[in-house]
């Protein structure tokens, strides 16, 4: 099974992944002009941990750069979308650095490759973006590719990890302990950036914790609190602004209905000058006598 695309959209600006798959291609292709003491003297050594980092960029062959130059383009997609290019190029060297360190606790021989790094960046998909779906074949004839979520692909790449690791043949060329540490320092990692809120989740974006044992994150927690804020502020408006409106509006229904009442049930003339009530075709006041002919009001 081969992951050949990531149905995750991304970002254009997040670049990465792009410059750390750059920087691997530049450094095969002077190791393929370079001796095997120049490559060996960049490689991680256990005994006195040099290469910790450069090691991390180097390749056996180009099977082993493609092999891993494609897992790493598929993968790290949604990791760098949600770090940023800066932190998560931070982060994959750290999880390489942390793969060699854990390689040197079982192994001597000298390594080389970015499989521990990718490792991590496995592990933080199935915790952060565990059903980011990806496009896998199987290389039968004719080819079958569908779709598989994150989550499989990765845990089924760890529990193949850690059974090789602990089933190595004596001669065996892949650093299979290198993978495991570098899985775990991912795990390690996501689990700090999940509980310090670190993430930005969007639309039905949840972690796998969240996923599968309901645990809130702080990011996750503030989502929700938000969600039921605005169900409940829109619910407690709807009410008391009806009630409001119908109290207040009731008011002056009775109010402007007295008035219009009060209003309707007046004369139709009365006096500006006394206020004596006229008679309907009374053309002068018979209270004062002033006439109505050019002093009057409309009732």
């Amino acid at each position: 099974m081969i992951p050949l695309k990531s149905r995750y959209q991304a970002q254009p600006a997040n670049w990465g992944n792009y410059a750390i798959i750059t920087l691997c291609v530049v450094v095969f292709l002077w190791e393929m002009g370079a001796s095997k003491t120049a490559i060996l003297a960049w490689c991680f050594v256990p005994k006195t941990f040099s290469g910790v980092l450069s090691s991390i960029f180097l390749h056996a062959d180009l099977m082993h750069l493609l092999g891993n130059m494609l897992v790493l383009n598929v993968f790290g997609k949604a990791i760098v979308d949600k770090l940023g290019s800066m932190t998560y190029i931070a982060l994959f060297l750290l999880m390489g650095v942390s793969a060699n360190a854990f390689y040197a606790i079982f192994c001597t021989m000298p390594s080389l490759g970015a499989s521990g790094a990718i490792s991590g960046v496995l592990a933080m998909s199935l915790l952060l973006m565990p059903f980011v779906d990806i496009k896998v074949a199987f290389w039968v004839l004719p080819p079958i590719t569908f779709d598989l979520a994150s989550f499989w692909i990765a845990g089924t790449w760890f529990i193949f990890d850690v059974w090789h690791s602990s089933h190595a043949l004596a001669g065996d060329r892949i650093a299979y302990q290198a993978h495991v540490g570098g899985f775990l320092s991912g795990v390690a990692i996501s689990l700090f950036l999940i509980f310090t809120g670190r993430i930005a989740y969007t639309g039905t974006e949840k972690s796998l914790l969240e996923i599968f044992f309901g645990l809130k994150t702080p990011v996750a927690a503030q989502r929700s609190g938000t969600a039921a804020a605005q169900g409940s502020g829109s619910a407690t408006f709807q009410r008391s602004g009806t009630a409001v409106f119908q109290r207040s509006g009731t008011a002056a229904v009775q109010r402007s209905g007295t008035a219009a009442v009060q209003r309707s049930e007046m004369p139709g003339r009365c006096c500006d000058n006394c206020g004596a009530v006229l008679a309907k075709d009374a053309a002068r006041c018979e209270h004062c006598g002033i006439s109505l002919t050019r002093v009057f009001r409309k009732g």
